[in-house]
C-alpha cells in the first residue's frame, strides 16, 4: 500500500502488486493493511524495557489495541481475512 500526499493539494493511495505494477485500492486491501499493521506492531514488542526495540532504527513502539472497540475491530478483521490466506489477490 502506498500513499502519496502533496501539500497543498491531494492524496493519492494505491497498491503495488508483486510485479511492481500500480493497482487501485479496495476496502479489502485497506482491511488487510490494518490487520498486518497491528500484527507487525505486536511482532516488534519486547519485554517492556525498550532494549529490543531500540536496536531497530526508526521504529516506534505503540500499543495498537487500547480500547474494547479497537479489539473488536481487530478480531472482526482477522475473522474476515483468515480463510482467504496470507495475501489477498489484487485484481
Amino acid at each position: 500500500m502506498r500513499v502519496h500526499v502533496t501539500i497543498p493539494g491531494s492524496v493519492d493511495s494505491y497498491c503495488v502488486d508483486e510485479r511492481g505494477e500500480k493497482r487501485t485500492t479496495s476496502d479489502e486491501l485497506w482491511l488487510e493493511t490494518y490487520l498486518c499493521s497491528v500484527l507487525r506492531a505486536y511482532s516488534y514488542a519486547d519485554d517492556g524495557s525498550g532494549d529490543t526495540i531500540r536496536k531497530i532504527i526508526g521504529v516506534r513502539r505503540f500499543n495498537p489495541i487500547t480500547t474494547t472497540e479497537n479489539e473488536h475491530k481487530f478480531l472482526q478483521a482477522a475473522e474476515q481475512l483468515f480463510f482467504r490466506g496470507l495475501c489477498s489477490s489484487i485484481s
